[in-house]
């Protein structure tokens, strides 16, 4: 096996400075990885969570509604039919 020549100096090998910017960085790293952790542990979590039920609608209120139309209309195809709530009722233009 090959190994690479270790860096020398006056009083034998060098070692790096453990300086604080170093750690600074590591301190960094180490953070955004277990931030990274922790969001796909929760994206999972909510991936395989069980699915809600709908929430129900609720109606808008129809008092002071009025419907009008550019275009005339047979009498019994009034504009208003389009909104009165009643599905026997219709609006059509000729």
């Amino acid at each position: 096996m090959i190994t690479p020549p270790r860096p020398t100096g006056p009083g034998g090998p060098r070692r790096l400075p453990k300086s604080r910017s170093r750690r600074r960085i590591l301190a960094a790293a180490v953070a955004a990885f277990g931030l990274l952790i922790a969001f796909s542990l929760t994206a999972i979590s909510n991936a395989t969570a069980a699915p809600q039920a709908p929430r129900a609608e609720t109606a808008l209120p129809e008092t002071g509604w009025s419907a009008t139309a550019s275009t005339n209309s047979a009498a019994a195809d009034t504009p208003a039919n389009a909104i009165d709530g009643n599905l026997n009722t219709r609006y059509s233009s000729d």
